[in-house]
Formats: C-alpha cells, structure tokens, sequence
C-alpha cells in the first residue's frame, strides 16, 4: 500500500511540473497573431522585439495602424495591413538603432512622408509571406 500511495505522489508530481511547464496557447486570435508576428520579426533580426512585453508591442502596432489609417482616410485612400505591417519592421528596426524615442520619431517621419507623397514602393512580396 505505501509503494502505491509512493508512485501516485510522483505521478502526481510530475503531473503538476509538465503542466506547469507546458507552453501557454493563446487566448484569443489577435494573440496567436502578435505572437507569430514578434516571432516573425526577431527571426528578421530586430532584437528589440524580444525585450518588449506583449502590451508595448500590441500599442506600437495600433499607434501605426491609428496613425495610417487616418493619413489614408486625409488622402482619400486606404494602407493596408501589409504596408503596415512593413512600416511596424521599419519602426522596430530604428528603435533597434536607437532607441524607442527614434523609433516613435521615425513613425511620424513616415506618416507625414506618407502625406505628402503617399504609400511608398514596398514591392509585390507579402510580408507574411
């Protein structure tokens, strides 16, 4: 009996351990999303990604996608979620470079570029592609 109550204890132990370490899934789609995409950019080599919490990631993208969408809606026009997708490895990249200053400053470089001579070339090749 106490061999038995000895190997369920380890079991049970072992139990708590692997679920403790298991990988948490996302809760919801737009999570499996940030969470592909921050991988998809660390894999390009933007170290900052890493070091950003899930939160300063996911506003960095919705201050871009706000600030070009409302660029777009001044031209009449619409910037897709490619292109911004593209301007978010741009941001991250110039805060790489310098911190999260230059890369704020960087985004309103390319939002008022982007309003005075429009989308810029960013070629046929889909980001998540």
């Amino acid at each position: 009996m106490t061999i038995f109550l000895i190997i369920c204890a380890i079991i049970f132990v072992l139990f708590l351990l692997f679920k403790l370490t298991a990988n948490k899934q996302p809760a919801n789609l737009a999570d499996a999303l940030h969470k592909h995409l921050k991988n998809s950019y660390s894999k390009m080599g933007i170290r900052c990604v890493k070091k950003m919490s899930d939160e300063e990631f996911t506003e960095l993208f919705k201050l871009i996608s706000d600030k070009f969408d409302a660029a777009a809606a001044e031209r009449g026009e619409e910037f897709s979620a490619d292109k911004k997708l593209k301007v978010m490895a741009e941001v991250l990249t110039a805060i790489d470079l310098n911190g999260k200053k230059f890369g704020i400053e960087h985004l309103y470089y390319e939002v008022n570029r982007y309003k005075q001579n429009g989308s810029r070339d960013y070629g046929n090749k889909s980001f998540l592609s």
